[in-house]
């Protein structure tokens, strides 16, 4: 009894609303769901009928059953039986599979995944590119067509409540059309082993109604405040501003430029304090084994808890 509290205990532990493809908040997510649903509960009933099968021919009077109604039972409940079945599931289900239809007025947001972080461009109709890093915003109700590609090695884009994964190969753009059905904050994840810190390369995925996203989007043109300080010059003469961009524009490293509004510091692995920031500038390899950032092991804790300070309070 013990043992199974335990193991019960443990499968419900890996349960959460946030990165579950049982807990959609997406339409081709909704319709796996339910495609999944139909196809368990089928071979469930096929499961049933097959032990009842077995059971009656177990129990049944000797010389029942002959030669021919044995060939009888292998041609229908071997073959005509499930032909029709599968056939009808095909029927059903290939209008599931089919892609969401895009124009050129959907939302395109450029999504490049990178050793061990994700590279993100909004690229709305009309409008220059908002440039982003280890967050996605999506408007509820709205069509948005993901383009995937990748810098270095395979990676794959899979957000589970929102869609199928999807890989992003070096050299190739993917598309994976998407429409969030639910507002929330949600999580997304690499899904091909792609290095030492595959498993901790993660991002959030925030679905906003469409007012707040558009407002969120005109405020995010606007340029952050950028108060001088300690921190700002620790920032330069570290040589951060090297491989990161607080404008808003292309950059070797991920992009800081609202990084006081982001839910998680080293995409999507720490909590959003300026001790977690201090930590991972002074040492990313503790928390991201194999980054690509260098250490700043020699840089006291006071300067890099200013430096975390200042992104995170003038970056709003």
């Amino acid at each position: 009894m013990r043992k199974s509290t335990v193991v019960c205990a443990l499968l419900l532990a890996g349960c959460n609303r946030h990165q579950s493809a049982l807990a959609p908040f997406g339409l081709e997510a909704r319709s796996t769901l339910t495609m999944t649903m139909v196809l368990v509960i089928g071979a469930l009933v096929i499961a049933l009928g097959v032990a009842a099968v077995y059971v009656l021919a177990v129990r049944a009077p000797e010389g029942r059953l002959d030669h021919a109604g044995g060939m009888r039972m292998v041609l229908w409940l071997g073959a005509i039986v499930p032909s029709v079945v599968l056939t009808a599931l095909l029927v059903w289900a290939l209008p599931a599979m089919r892609p969401l239809p895009e124009t050129a007025q959907n939302l395109r947001i450029h999504v490049e995944g990178e050793q061990f972080w994700w590279r993100v461009r909004y690229q709305p109709q009309g409008q220059p590119p908002l440039i982003s890093a280890n967050e996605v915003r999506i408007p509820v109700g709205r069509t948005v067509v993901f383009e995937l590609t990748a810098t270095d090695v395979i990676h794959s884009f899979w957000i589970p409540g929102l869609a199928g994964k999807m890989d992003m190969i070096p050299g190739r753009t993917n598309r994976l059309v998407v429409k969030a059905d639910k507002a929330g904050t949600y999580r997304g994840v690499c899904a091909e082993f792609c290095g030492l810190s595959h498993a901790l390369m993660a991002f959030d995925v925030i679905a906003m109604e469409p007012a707040s996203f558009d407002a969120w989007l005109a405020v995010s043109r606007e340029p952050p405040i950028r108060t001088q300080g300690r921190g700002a010059a620790l920032f330069a003469a570290s040589g951060c501003n090297a491989c990161h961009s607080l404008i808003g524009g292309e950059s070797i490293g991920p992009d800081l430029t609202r990084f006081g509004e982001r839910i998680t510091v080293g995409a999507g692995i720490l909590a959003p304090t300026v001790e977690n920031t201090a930590a991972f500038i002074r040492d990313p390899h503790r928390s991201k084994p194999g980054a690509r950032m260098p250490s700043y092991s020699a840089m006291p804790e006071a300067d890099a808890l200013a430096i975390a300070r200042w992104l995170k309070e003038a970056g709003r």
